[in-house]
């Protein structure tokens, strides 16, 4: 079994709000992405370093506004999407990593500006991680 921290993020009032991460010691559902992957767009949480580079990072999600689904009982359309409830929570696990000082709940999306290339990283929410940053 791997180190790994637990990462929650609780959706309130239109925003994701960070709750205090915890280390446990259990196999990482997700494998880590390495940073010579091309970037995509989608919802993603970053371990980081120090200096504010990522050092590992996993795909959790679709950038834009976070989305539940329910089913709808017609057979035609079995699940329809909606804005999660006040409270839900995200949870995430991820391998840990001894460079890591703080995590980010991040949206990586195309630039608005369609003439610029690359994408564009928004946070959501960051978070100090146990054992990183003087803690």
């Amino acid at each position: 079994m791997a180190e790994a921290i637990r990462l929650m993020f609780e959706y309130r009032d239109g925003a994701f709000v960070p709750l205090a991460p915890k280390n446990v010691r259990m196999v990482a559902p997700h494998p880590p992405a390495t940073r010579d992957e091309t970037p995509t767009e989608g919802r993603f949480v970053e371990l980081r370093g120090a200096d504010g580079v990522a050092v590992r990072s996993i795909r959790v999600g679709e950038s834009g506004p976070p989305m539940a689904e329910f089913p709808t009982g017609d057979p035609n359309k079995p699940f329809g999407r909606t804005e999660p409830p006040p409270g839900a929570i995200l949870s995430v696990v991820i391998e840990s990593d001894k460079r890591a000082t703080h995590a980010a709940l991040v949206d990586v999306a195309a630039p608005s500006d369609r003439r610029e290339r690359g994408f564009e990283k928004h946070d959501l929410a960051v978070v100090p991680l146990p054992g990183g940053d003087g803690q």
